[in-house]
C-alpha cells in the first residue's frame, strides 16, 4: 500500500496550459469527502454533516503556556472564524435580492454554527503555537494547517493556528482560521501549490480567483459562499435548480451549478484503480452520475504512444472547449478528465485500457519554457500502462536549468511491490548522462538522490545498477523515445490543452 501511495501522490501534482476564458468561480471538495458514499453518509467525517443536523460543534483548544493567559480571547476567535462562514452565505444571497431562491436553507444560514468550546470537544482539536512550532507540524511557511485524525494520529482532527507577532497580525490570524475551518467543514485549497493535491475532480471548477480557500486577505467573499452551498446540496443530496442548476452569488460571474458540478466542466471522471487493475470512467449527466466502468490495462509496451493522436475526432466539449470525449483513428475512444491545471486522457478500446496520461504545467514545478507573459512554465508529465500483471508508471520531469529526467517503474500487480526501475538523465541539449538500472528498489542506494553535477556526471554514490543488462539494453531505447517525444509536447502544447 506504500507504493500505491506514492504512485497517488505522483498522480496528483500534474497541471494544464494557459488561461481560461469564461469566468467560473472556484470553489472545490475535499477529494476524501465522497469516499465511502456506497457504505457511509457523504461528508461523515467532516463537520458540516453535524451542523445540517443542527447540533453544536465540540471543539476543543488546547491549554498551554501560549493560551493560558488569554483563553478567552482564543475561544473567540475560534468561534467568530466558525460563524461567518454562514453569516456570510446569508450576505450574498441578500445582496443578490435571492432570499426566495435559497428559502430551504436561508434559515439554517442564519441559525448559524453554534460552537462550544470544551476542552474535552470531540470534533475538532485546535492548537496555537508560535510559527516556528507551526511550521514544524505542517510546512515551510505555513501559519496554520487542518490535520486529519488518520494522519495525526489523535482522537479527532487537529487545526494548527500561529500565534501573532509583529509579522502576523490579528487579521491574519482570523483569515488563517477561517481557512483551516474551511477544511473542517470539507472544502479543498484553491491556491495552486496545493488545489490538485486535495480538491475532488468532479465537484470543484477551474479558475483561481479570490476567496479565503485560496488566501484571499480581505475575508471571505461570494467564492466562498458558493462552496458552503455547494457543500450542503452535495451532502444532503439535493440538486438546486434541477437540471439546470442554480447561478454563482459572484456577479461577475455566468457560471451554474448543477448537483455541485460547475456547469462548464466536462462530464466524465478518470481516475486510476487503488489495486492497479485498472482505469475507471464515471459519466455524470446533468450533475448525477449514471455510470461507472473500469477497464483493465491490456497493451504491450512497445507499441505504447504518449502523444496525442493528430488524427482525433472531438465528440463532446465542455464549457471551455475543451475536448472530453473523441475517437481516435483506429476506433479508440478517448475520455478526459480536467482538475484545475490538469489534464487526464485515457484511451481505450474493445474493453481495455491502451494508455493513460496525465499532464502538467506547474508555476511551482519543473522549467520547460515561457508563458506568452514571459514567465517561466514548469511542467512534469506521467503515463501509466500495463499488461500482463505488470503496472508501469512513467514519469518525465524537468530541472529548473531545463535539464530532464525520465523514471520509468515496473509494478506486480497484486503484490504492491516494485519489480524493476531504469532512470535515464539528459543535458538541456537532449544528451543523455546517465542509465541507471534497479532490480530492487528497495535497496537504500534507490533512495539517493543523483543530480548530474557541473561536469555532466552524477554522483557515484547513488548509482546501483543491478537489473539484467539485457533488459536495460532493450527497453532505454523505447524509454528515450518517450521521453523525447513528450517533452516536445510539452514544450510546443497539443490539441487538448488550453491555449
Amino acid at each position: 500500500m506504500k507504493i500505491f501511495i506514492k504512485v497517488i501522490t505522483i498522480l496528483f501534482f500534474f497541471c494544464l496550459f494557459g488561461s481560461i476564458n469564461l469566468c467560473a468561480a472556484p470553489w472545490g471538495v475535499l477529494l476524501n469527502y465522497m469516499e465511502g458514499a456506497e457504505s457511509a453518509p457523504i461528508g461523515e467525517k467532516y463537520l458540516l454533516r453535524k451542523v445540517l443536523k443542527r447540533k453544536p460543534l465540540s471543539i476543543s483548544i488546547q491549554r498551554n503556556v501560549y493560551t493560558d493567559k488569554e483563553y478567552s480571547k482564543f475561544e473567540t476567535l475560534v468561534q467568530k472564524s466558525y460563524s461567518k462562514w454562514f453569516s456570510n452565505v446569508v450576505t450574498h444571497i441578500e445582496k443578490n435580492k435571492r432570499k426566495r431562491e435559497f428559502g430551504d436553507i436561508l434559515a439554517l444560514f442564519r441559525r448559524g454554527i453554534d460552537v462550544q468550546i470544551s476542552e474535552q470537544g470531540g470534533d475538532v482539536l485546535v492548537v496555537f503555537l508560535p510559527f516556528q512550532e507551526v511550521i514544524k507540524k505542517c510546512h515551510k511557511h505555513a501559519y496554520g494547517c487542518y490535520r486529519d485524525s488518520s494522519i495525526e494520529g489523535t482522537r479527532s482532527p487537529v487545526i494548527y493556528l500561529s500565534l501573532r507577532d509583529e509579522k502576523f497580525w490579528e487579521g491574519d490570524q482570523e483569515r488563517v482560521a477561517m481557512h483551516e475551518i474551511g477544511h473542517s467543514l470539507g472544502l479543498s485549497d484553491q491556491y495552486i501549490a496545493a488545489r490538485m493535491v486535495n480538491s475532488d475532480p468532479v465537484y470543484s471548477s477551474a479558475e483561481e480567483r479570490k476567496n479565503v480557500m485560496q488566501g484571499y486577505d480581505n475575508g471571505l467573499t461570494c467564492d466562498d459562499a458558493d462552496g458552503i452551498i455547494n457543500l450542503m446540496d452535495i451532502t444532503r443530496g439535493i440538486r438546486r435548480g434541477g437540471e439546470f442548476g442554480w447561478k454563482t452569488l459572484c456577479k461577475k460571474s455566468e457560471e451554474y451549478y448543477i448537483g455541485g458540478i460547475p456547469s462548464s466542466k466536462g462530464q466524465y471522471r478518470v481516475s486510476l484503480k487503488k489495486n492497479y487493475e485498472g482505469v475507471e470512467v464515471t459519466i455524470y449527466e446533468k450533475g448525477k452520475k449514471v455510470s461507472s466502468n473500469i477497464y483493465p490495462y491490456f497493451m504491450p509496451e512497445n507499441d505504447v504512444e504518449w502523444e496525442e493522436t493528430p488524427a482525433v475526432k472531438e465528440k463532446r466539449k465542455d464549457g471551455f472547449g475543451r475536448p472530453v470525449l473523441a475517437e481516435g483513428p483506429n476506433g479508440e475512444t478517448i475520455y478526459y478528465t480536467y482538475l484545475y491545471d490538469r489534464v487526464e486522457r485515457v484511451a481505450v478500446k474493445d474493453g481495455k485500457v491502451l494508455n493513460y496520461v496525465i499532464r502538467e504545467r506547474n508555476p511551482s514545478g519543473n522549467v520547460v519554457g515561457k508563458t506568452s507573459q514571459g514567465k517561466d512554465m514548469k511542467a512534469q508529465k506521467m503515463m501509466v500502462f500495463g499488461s500482463a500483471g505488470t503496472f508501469r508508471l512513467l514519469k518525465l520531469q524537468t530541472t529548473n536549468n531545463l535539464e530532464y529526467s525520465t523514471e520509468y517503474t515496473e509494478i506486480q500487480v497484486g503484490e504492491d511491490k516494485i519489480s524493476r526501475v531504469l532512470m535515464l538523465y539528459y543535458t538541456a541539449a537532449g544528451d543523455r548522462l546517465l542509465e541507471a538500472v534497479y532490480n530492487d528498489p528497495s535497496d537504500t542506494e534507490y533512495q539517493k538522490e543523483c543530480v548530474p553535477n557541473d561536469g555532466g556526471e552524477c554522483i557515484s554514490q547513488a548509482i546501483s545498477n543491478k537489473a539484467s543488462e539485457s533488459w536495460a539494453k532493450q527497453l532505454t531505447g523505447k524509454v528515450d523515445q518517450w521521453t523525447r517525444q513528450a517533452l516536445k509536447e510539452l514544450r510546443n502544447g497539443k490539441k487538448d490543452e488550453l491555449k
